[in-house]
C-alpha cells in the first residue's frame, strides 16, 4: 500500500459513520435525521478508502462525496467521520510517489 495515512483515515472514518448511525438509529436522538443515508455514506467513505490505493482521484471523490452526503443526514452525530474522510481525501489528492523509491527497485 503505498498510500497509508489515507487509507487508514478514510477507513475509520467510514467505520465511524457506519457504527454512529447504528447507534443513532436504536437511540434516536432526534427525528430529523436519515440513518440509512448515514450508512450508505459510511460505506462511500470505506470503499473510497479501499480505492485510494489504486484509484487515488475515484477514492477521494468517493471520500468527498460520503462526507458531504453524511452531512446532509446529521451534522452533528457526522462531524468527525466527516473531518477524517475529508482529511484523508485531502492526503490522496496531494499524495506524490517519490520517484528515488522507483528507481531504487
Amino acid at each position: 500500500m503505498k498510500n497509508n495515512r489515507a487509507f487508514i483515515l478514510g477507513l475509520i472514518g467510514g467505520i465511524f459513520a457506519i457504527i454512529l448511525s447504528v447507534i443513532s438509529d436504536i437511540m434516536p436522538f432526534n427525528d430529523d435525521r436519515s440513518p440509512g443515508l448515514m450508512i450508505f455514506c459510511g460505506l462511500l467513505g470505506v470503499i473510497g478508502a479501499i480505492l485510494i490505493d489504486y484509484f487515488t482521484n475515484i477514492g477521494a471523490i468517493l471520500l468527498i462525496i460520503g462526507a458531504v452526503g453524511g452531512l446532509f443526514s446529521d451534522p452533528v452525530i457526522y462531524i468527525l467521520s466527516c473531518v477524517l474522510m475529508i482529511s484523508s481525501a485531502v492526503i490522496g489528492f496531494i499524495h506524490r510517489d517519490d520517484p528515488r523509491v522507483d528507481q531504487q527497485s
